[in-house]
């Protein structure tokens, strides 16, 4: 996950908390080239740390788990449903 703004920081928190994913930091804006550099070492090692993770089978049951979860809650639908309500 590289977050942005708003709640996909806390987002991409959430989904290290859960072993769902790996957060990695955008570039600073005014130190573009050292950043750029730093971002792409970043997401090498994310991406390292995911297949590896893969092939340990660690985010896969964890994501199939929430699937599970969220299927067995009703869905998308059914959270679709609920925020309509709380608005």
């Amino acid at each position: 996950v590289c977050p942005g703004f708003g709640d996909q920081l806390s987002n991409a928190a959430r989904a290290e908390q859960l072993q769902l994913g790996t957060k990695v930091d955008r570039p600073k804006t005014g130190e573009v080239a050292e950043s750029l550099e730093a971002y792409h070492a970043s997401v090498r090692s994310a991406l390292q740390v995911m297949k590896s993770s893969l092939n340990r089978e660690t985010f896969r049951p964890k994501a199939r788990q929430l699937s599970d979860e969220v299927r067995d809650a009703g869905g998308v639908t059914r959270a679709l449903d609920l925020i309509l309500e709380r608005l």
